[in-house]
């Protein structure tokens, strides 16, 4: 009877097993370490290794650049005294800009300092421009611009007005819009209306007549400002009429400038830069020399040769920047070397020198900040 009993159960547990252990139940499978190599088996093929990236080629910097640069907030620092006193002082009747003599030398005399503030992060450059751009005196200014009609300050003061109209835009202000939009107007028109003999006349200028300084800055404030059918006006402007006009401007000609201007270089400055790439670089390969001698000014005489060392370095840098030969880069640093040693030209005589070639020396650093 026990032994029946005992031999019941058995039954019964191998019954339950089964049970547990039906067919397409998982089974856990512990997965084994890797194993060593067996002893006497060739070592495993190393894993291949990740390509190297190779070091970036180091570009030598140019020791003669490299300390003109670092030279850079000094020669600032200094230009500014002359345009500091400049534009605080009341030369003319004008309501906003009645300083440094005339109404274009306070207009660029304002420029430089917001420039000066905005490339040295010194405020007091831009603090000084405040009794200048009030509110109050600039609707003043503008109602007075638009009585004096189509011949003021047409072409040169107002091309610097658009100069500062986009520096002051760089500090989100746009308090200077409605005066740029009325400048703008009228120097599009200009430009766009002058006949051919004008214009031969306009393009050698070398002073406040000149068609390139006054078209770059229409072209550079339309593109600045959005105005898509201006800046396209402007490029067509220099394609079908300063482009064909190589044989009336060459280079050669700006060594014997009496002017501010070197007329030949700014027209080369604008085709440079304000034409497309390929239409640029395809002139710049039949038009401009890959060497370019031209001494720097010496001794002015008359005065407005005192701003041509100035005005030339913004040539140079801009067809630097279009064509990458430094040759052009060095004929900046020619003339800026030159004239930033020279205190004496735009930092003396308020009459003569000192009301104005100082602004022209901050622009052409300016370029350099680019």
């Amino acid at each position: 009877m026990v032994r029946s009993l005992a031999m019941l159960l058995v039954a019964i547990g191998l019954v339950a097993c089964s049970a547990d252990a039906s067919p397409g139940d998982d089974i856990p499978i512990v997965a084994k370490p890797p194993q060593a190599t067996e002893p006497g088996a060739p070592p495993p093929p190393p894993a291949p290794k990740e390509p190297e990236t190779p070091p970036a080629p180091v570009v030598p910097v140019n020791p003669r650049w490299q300390k003109f640069l670092d030279g850079r907030n000094d020669a600032l620092a200094a230009l500014a005294q002359p345009i500091l006193t400049c534009v605080a002082r009341f030369d003319t009747s004008s309501a906003a800009f009645h300083g440094c003599i005339d109404w274009h030398s306070a207009v660029h005399g304002t420029w430089a300092l917001l420039a000066l503030s905005r490339l040295t992060k010194d405020p007091k450059y831009a603090q000084a421009t405040a009794t200048v751009l009030d509110p109050a005196l600039l609707a003043n200014e503008l109602a007075t611009l638009k009585r004096r009609g189509s011949t003021f300050e047409v072409p040169y003061g107002y091309a610097w007005f658009l100069v500062l109209a986009g520096e002051r835009a760089k500090q989100k202000k746009t308090d200077l819009v409605p005066l740029a939009d009325h400048v703008v107007s009228l120097l599009d028109t200009w430009a766009s209306g002058l006949q051919d003999l004008d214009l031969s006349t306009s393009l050698r200028a070398d002073d406040y007549q000149n068609v390139s300084w006054a078209v770059q800055n229409v072209w550079q404030y339309a593109v600045d400002s959005g105005d898509t059918a201006r800046a396209n006006r402007m490029i067509d402007f220099v394609r079908t009429r300063l482009l064909p006009r190589d044989a009336d401007c060459p280079l050669e000609r700006d060594a014997a400038a009496q002017g501010f201007f070197p007329a030949c270089l700014h027209r080369a400055r604008a085709l440079a830069l304000m034409l497309p790439p390929a239409e640029s670089k395809a002139w710049a390969s039949t038009f401009l020399p890959k060497t370019y001698a031209l001494a720097p000014v010496v001794t002015p005489a008359p005065a407005h040769q005192a701003g041509l060392n100035f005005s030339r370095s913004w040539d140079f840098f801009g067809l630097y920047k279009a064509t990458g030969n430094e040759a052009y880069r060095d004929l900046y640093l020619d003339h800026m070397e030159a004239w930033l040693k020279r205190p004496d030209i735009w930092a003396g005589n308020y009459e003569s020198h000192a009301h104005w070639v100082a602004q022209f020396g901050v622009y052409a650093l300016s370029l350099s900040y680019e």
